[in-house]
């Protein structure tokens, strides 16, 4: 192979002949990320008192994933008594 052939295959966007990704798609990608938050918050007032709970456990439970238990021990149902 010559030095052209190899700087022809080294600069090529990609096998498949399309481009990367340009800035403009991660940035939309990003902002798109924050969607449901801005479509679930304004409902956890409601959502706690029509369950009985407090807010700071409706957000909690809202924003994470429920683990089985903590490293100390304790458990969500510990957190509801």
């Amino acid at each position: 192979m010559d030095s052209t052939t190899e700087r022809t295959s080294l600069t090529s966007p990609r096998a498949s002949g399309r481009a990367a990704p340009g800035l403009a798609f991660f940035v939309l990608l990003t902002a798109m990320s924050v969607l449901p938050v801005n479509i679930y918050l304004p409902a956890l007032p409601d959502i706690a008192h029509t369950f009985g709970a407090s807010f700071a456990l409706v957000n909690r439970c809202a924003a994470s994933t429920p683990s089985r238990s903590s490293p100390s021990g304790s458990s969500w149902e510990s957190e509801t008594a």
